[in-house]
């Protein structure tokens, strides 16, 4: 509230400041008209967009769902616990108000996941391990004070895989035996998805600190990979701190 100024009311602040686009402009003025001598009527204010930048990481939890494919139908993997830090790049343009953002998050983490399963081959170990780069790209609307909502796209590239599958059958006959050989060699592919959550702003020692939780699924946008390629599930707990500040 601006208490120097007393043609300014909360009323007025609501009907000028809030909307989807201030009126800078009309507020300038109506405060200039508090102090009439040495000021001048503003007729123009321009609000330049600018980049924020900061660092984000967090804890991440994924799961493949192998349910629709071929030879990994059987396949169970579970939630497997890995990390991930990258950066955080925030938008702001006068066009989206105080509420709104668009921000990237590229970030990079590791994979590494495991499955024992039978089918009609045999029984079969399978070890998924992967780096995976993820950059989400979203809006993030602030609903009341601190609080908000981020949605927007994400997806993962996958680089520098490391997997393997083994194969172990049994033939009886007057004597058992038992035969390892190796599977086909499988790879991930990336995928893009999309994503929401919530989360909240605080600050330390002048700096933006924000706390999300955030799901996401991931999947493969042409029907022919559906037959070897996994629905990914992830769930996201982060925590970004902006460096800048304009």
């Amino acid at each position: 509230m601006i208490t120097d100024c007393s043609s300014i009311d909360e009323q007025f602040l609501l009907d000028n400041y809030l909307p989807k686009r201030p009126n800078y402009q009309r507020i300038v003025n109506k405060y200039n008209e508090c102090f009439p001598e040495g000021t001048t009527v503003i007729t123009d204010i321009v609000v330049k967009p600018h980049l924020d930048f900061g660092i984000q990481g967090g804890l991440n939890w994924a799961t493949p769902d192998f349910s629709s494919t071929n030879d990994m139908s059987q396949a169970k993997f579970g939630w497997i616990t890995t990390g991930s830090v990258g950066g955080l790049v925030s938008l702001f343009t006068h066009h989206m108000g105080d509420r709104l953002r668009f921000n990237v998050e590229p970030s990079i983490g590791v994979y590494n996941g495991y499955s024992k399963f039978q089918n009609d081959v045999g029984t079969n170990d399978v070890h998924l391990r992967f780096k995976f780069l993820r950059m989400p790209a979203y809006f993030r609307l602030f609903v009341h004070r601190g609080f908000f909502i981020d949605m927007g796209l994400t997806n993962m590239v996958v680089v520098g895989q490391q997997s393997a599958w083994r194969i172990e059958s049994s033939q009886f006959s007057s004597h058992d035996y038992l035969f390892t050989s190796d599977g086909p060699q499988y790879k991930v592919k990336s995928g893009v998805g999309a994503m929401a959550g919530l989360g909240g702003k605080f600050e330390i020692g002048g700096m933006p600190v924000f706390i999300t939780a955030r799901a996401s699924s991931i999947f493969r946008p042409f029907k022919d990979l559906t037959a070897t390629q996994p629905l990914y599930q992830w769930v996201d707990l982060g925590l970004a701190v902006q460096l800048t500040r304009k």
